[in-house]
């Protein structure tokens, strides 16, 4: 089971992994734009901070479409066989507690976002 913490992990993760396939060469160019795409939308660590400071109890639509987003390229990615050996251990490791599709829209429509994210913390 992904705990909140853990879940907030994997969506930084997830910003980073992003992050990382625009500059990457090994992947295709098609591959460096949609990733592009999907940062300019998806929250940062600190907007989802900010999120949990202000107890709202919905998740923005736009974080929900790019998280929702950000997975499916992941899943594409992580199967490719044209990436580096450990690369797709990497991205299936963040996929591991990245939010998906049906509780993304779960918390995109109700009031459950507060127990569904927390603040990272340090594992002894």
């Amino acid at each position: 089971m992904t705990t909140p913490d853990e879940r907030m992990r994997a969506i930084r993760f997830g910003r980073e992994t992003l992050s990382d396939l625009t500059t990457r060469t090994d992947v295709s160019v098609q591959t460096r734009t949609v990733a592009g795409e999907i940062l300019e939308r998806y929250p940062t660590h600190d907007d989802l901070v900010g999120f949990l400071e202000t107890q709202r109890l919905v998740l923005p639509h736009e974080w929900a479409d790019a998280l929702r987003d950000a997975r499916k390229l992941l899943e594409a990615v992580g199967l490719s066989r044209d990436l580096p050996e450990g690369a797709p251990f990497f991205i299936l490791a963040t996929l591991r507690h990245f939010p998906e599709e049906g509780l993304l829209e779960c918390v995109s429509r109700g009031p459950v976002a507060l127990t569904w994210l927390a603040h990272e913390r340090d594992w002894p």
